[in-house]
């Protein structure tokens, strides 16, 4: 089966290799958008990505956190993603995060990573048009993932919005499409690995 039903706004990405396509097919249940809605992305767009930004609590962790006695807080992260994102960045493509989170956890794991933060940042589109700018990618070349409504900025400052199959309901019709792990679980190890596939696919149909 090539696409799956899912709601208006959260999309699951299927590989079709003998249509060389990423195919998204997204679905309403809510008023006023009584219809079905087919969205297709193919490769081309995800090959083009050559930024992406994740915020932190939600996307890279399960949005828990843990409190100490003392007070410290300690959050849970996948190990996956950080082989995702090594994967991608072997291709040229730059990977951050951008998040509103103060505690020094953020900049803790992005060092982990070996990609740069910023965290306690109150306007996340300003956050993300500045990275554009120091990498001199255009948004059409940027995708954000997120998972609430304080990245509603950012979905709306790139070309491929992307949110966490457990992100709050508000963000979806902001988005591109779902995925289809949740936040902490390996949404970004997906992403990582759409956007990976979609570049070396296009690179070896410029070859052939």
């Amino acid at each position: 089966m090539l696409l799956q039903r899912v709601p208006l706004g959260s999309g699951v990405a299927v590989w079709d290799q003998a249509l060389s396509k990423s195919l998204i097919t997204m679905q309403t249940d809510c008023v006023p958008y009584a219809r079905e809605v087919d969205v297709l992305v193919d490769q081309q767009v995800l090959s083009a990505v050559r930024l992406i930004i994740l915020d932190f609590d939600g996307v890279l962790t399960d949005n828990f956190v843990y409190v100490s006695e003392q007070g410290l807080e300690s959050v849970r992260c996948n190990r996956s993603d950080g082989i995702g994102i090594s994967r991608v960045r072997s291709l040229g493509v730059r990977v951050a995060i951008v998040s509103t989170e103060t505690n020094g956890v953020v900049a803790v794991r992005a060092r982990k990573l070996d990609i740069p933060c910023q965290h306690g940042v109150e306007d996340k589109a300003a956050a993300v048009l500045a990275l554009q700018k120091t990498y001199a990618v255009s948004a059409s070349e940027t995708l954000f993932v997120g998972n609430d409504i304080n990245d509603l900025g950012a979905f709306a400052s790139v070309g491929v919005p992307v949110a966490v199959s457990d992100a709050y309901p508000e963000v979806f019709p902001h988005v591109l499409f779902r995925t289809q792990r949740p936040g902490g679980h390996g949404a970004v190890r997906e992403v990582c690995d759409l956007v990976y596939h979609a570049i070396v696919n296009s690179q070896e149909k410029d070859k052939a």
